[in-house]
């Protein structure tokens, strides 16, 4: 619950200091600021997947029920 908290609070800061980019910087900069931000996500979330695909291939069976 902690992490979900935490990734809950990290979300609604971002979209906070967008709304604000948004009203100070021009078009253009927005533009390649956005670009950063979509490419440091996507590296974020396939990062995840990889760890998770990587904790699924070696994790180890359950042991059998006596």
């Amino acid at each position: 619950m902690r992490l979900k908290g935490l990734i809950f609070g990290l979300g609604g800061i971002a979209l906070l200091i967008t709304s604000f980019l948004v009203l100070i910087v021009d078009e253009r900069s927005l533009l390649q600021i956005m670009r950063i931000l979509s490419s440091i996500g996507l590296l974020i979330i396939s990062s995840l997947m990889l760890i998770i695909a990587w904790k699924l291939l070696t994790m180890r069976p359950a042991p059998p029920a006596s």
